[in-house]
């Protein structure tokens, strides 16, 4: 098995790093040279631009047989055949980056929700690691 296969090509989908379009899915359309790419994300709201290679986090996801410098309504029809935002949702960073938001969207109130929320957990989990670990010594013993 190949240690890494997230190689950047056309129509490898990824999300941006840095700068105002932070966090933002993107679709890469053409590779300029071996420091800077093509991108444009057809639902994210990013316009077509030239960004450093070292700005973009690949991911898992090509949309397939997309050709190089495809116009933005072919994109966005390829984006959404190859079901994209769904998979990308399903995924580790779709999840955590939707986690993030909510967490920044989140009122006062919401965080001292969680929060309480979390101690309870916390606590409960605490106490049946405790009953666990007594019952495994008085085993051993």
């Amino acid at each position: 098995m190949p240690l890494y296969t997230r190689f950047i090509q056309v129509g490898r989908v990824a999300t941006i790093n840095r700068g105002e379009d932070s966090s933002k899915v993107v679709v890469v359309l053409e590779v300029v040279d071996h420091n800077r790419l093509m991108v444009e994300g057809p639902t994210s709201g990013v316009r077509r631009q030239l960004i450093k290679i070292e700005y973009v986090n690949p991911t898992d996801i090509v949309i397939p047989n997309l050709p190089k410098g495809v116009n933005s309504k072919f994109l966005k029809a390829a984006f959404e055949k190859a079901g994209v935002a769904q998979k990308f949702g399903e995924s580790n960073v779709g999840k955590k980056l939707a986690k993030h938001a909510f967490h920044a969207s989140a009122t006062d109130f919401q965080r001292h929700q969680a929060f309480t929320l979390k101690k309870k957990r916390n606590a409960i989990i605490a106490k049946e690691f405790k009953a666990s670990s007594a019952t495994q010594a008085t085993q051993k013993a």
